[in-house]
């Protein structure tokens, strides 16, 4: 039986749908980052973040590669309590659905690191390159990537990068890529068509397959081995008695900050975290 591909077009749609309507609630959610590469580098940051915790403060807590960006699971949400719990519910969903379907294999929270930071790479240079490569006006840019906009006294540069990437990802039908200096080349394609989830497959799981129905089997050890390695890079031996008081201690600053996490914010929150993980005692 087909299990489906390992990243579906119609993730990639919903992840960038997503991104441009937290961009254009601005107004109503004024704490949410407001460009596509501050959203993503915050989703990026916050599941590194739980990984660390989870290793340093709840060892016991299931790994982010086991961990799936499906909703048939208990906690399948790993953004609970702020602005990202919107991210999860709806890559979630999606994901669930493109399983039911047989269409996509399920992703480990693991996976959709890699594949937001494919995405935040990807934008970044792209904008770079239209920026220091082209230099044409507003109006000029809007003809040369057919991007389709009513250019007003309102445009800035913030607002035309936005409108760059959401054609570069979700409404355009030439997809531009660059070479060293000004050198470029476009493609041109069907809305719809398979396109960036062949990119992210080869940015993110790019792993030789013998057999293409071992595909998932292969993975799986992958993700174990990969496991083990970082299970042992942060295996303590037995703490004294005062130093695991103190470890006790930092778990339950660490539960407060949880509780308090939406009214100081995610970047304190974030600092506060990585003084814990700094203090928090380890013995290899």
């Amino acid at each position: 039986m087909d299990r489906g591909v390992a990243y579906h077009e119609g993730m990639h749609t919903t992840i960038w749908e997503w991104i441009r309507e937290r961009c254009e609630n601005r107004e109503q959610t004024p704490t949410i980052p407001n460009s596509p590469q501050s959203i993503l580098r915050s989703l990026i940051d916050r599941i590194d973040s739980i990984r660390t915790q989870n290793a340093l403060f709840h060892p016991s807590r299931t790994p982010l590669s086991d961990r799936f960006v499906v909703n048939e699971e208990e906690e399948y949400n790993i953004f609970p309590g702020n602005w990202m719990n919107d991210f999860g519910e709806r890559v979630c969903s999606k994901g669930q659905r493109l399983y039911d379907a047989s269409l996509q294999r399920k992703i480990s929270w693991f996976n959709m690191r890699d594949i937001l930071e494919f995405y935040l790479n990807d934008c970044t240079n792209y904008i770079h390159w239209v920026v220091n490569s082209i230099m044409i006006t507003h109006s000029q840019l809007n003809e040369f990537l057919e991007l389709g906009i009513n250019i007003t006294e309102e445009m800035n540069d913030d607002l035309m990068n936005k409108n760059i990437l959401w054609s570069r990802y979700l409404t355009g039908t030439r997809i531009w890529t660059f070479g060293p200096g000004t050198q470029y080349r476009s493609e041109i394609l069907a809305r719809g068509e398979q396109y960036w989830s062949d990119k992210v497959y080869n940015a993110v799981f790019n792993y030789r397959i013998e057999n293409p129905s071992d595909e998932e089997d292969e993975l799986g050890e992958i993700i174990q081995i990969a496991n083990r390695q970082f299970v042992e890079q942060t295996t303590v031996t037995q703490l004294t008695e005062t130093e695991q008081k103190k470890n006790e201690a930092l778990r339950r600053i660490q539960d407060l900050l949880d509780d308090v996490q939406e009214d100081i914010g995610d970047g304190v929150y974030l600092d506060l975290m990585n003084i814990l993980g700094g203090n928090f005692l380890r013995r290899r």
